[in-house]
């Protein structure tokens, strides 16, 4: 089994707060990938330094394919992209645990919460979704000052 060819995937999501890398590894035979790294990085008002700092912990040249997703900071890419709706349909499929079926995903973000709804074979039926901001978070609050180079210590 350790000669069968592996797939070097490296995934991408370019959020509104933070930014997520997820490193898997798949044999080609088979239909479950596996975790081999991942981390989130809040980018404080500033994802493309975030995004390239992430980005020099892997080399991107050993990868058989890169992928994100987020539709903000996108522009930062040159990459081919889907839409998340799209991507939770795709990974679902792989990261479901086998004989059980959930009736929902959640998607909770810096901007959003959304929760989509599946139908028996795992496709995205509905979408429920909340405000389109922080929702009192305070983070675009937070990331405004810091663009400002306001400090939040008292003087």
């Amino acid at each position: 089994m350790e000669n069968l060819p592996k797939v070097k995937v490296l995934g991408l999501n370019l959020g509104a707060s933070s930014v997520s890398v997820v490193q898997i590894e798949l044999l080609k035979d088979t239909e479950k990938p596996r975790i081999v790294k991942n981390s989130v990085q809040l980018h404080e008002g500033n994802p493309k330094d975030t995004l390239l700092s992430v980005l020099n912990n892997y080399d991107l040249a050993s990868f058989d394919k890169i992928a994100a997703t987020g539709r903000k900071f996108i522009k930062f890419v040159n990459l081919s992209t889907i839409p998340e709706p799209q991507a939770v349909e795709y990974a679902y499929q792989f990261v479901k645990p086998d004989g059980i079926s959930s009736p929902a995903v959640v998607s909770a973000g810096g901007e959003t919460f959304m929760v989509y709804t599946l139908d028996h074979s795992g496709r995205i039926s509905n979408v429920l979704t909340g405000n389109k901001c922080a929702s009192g978070t305070g983070e675009f609050f937070l990331q405004q000052l810091r663009r400002m180079k306001v400090s939040l210590k008292e003087a």
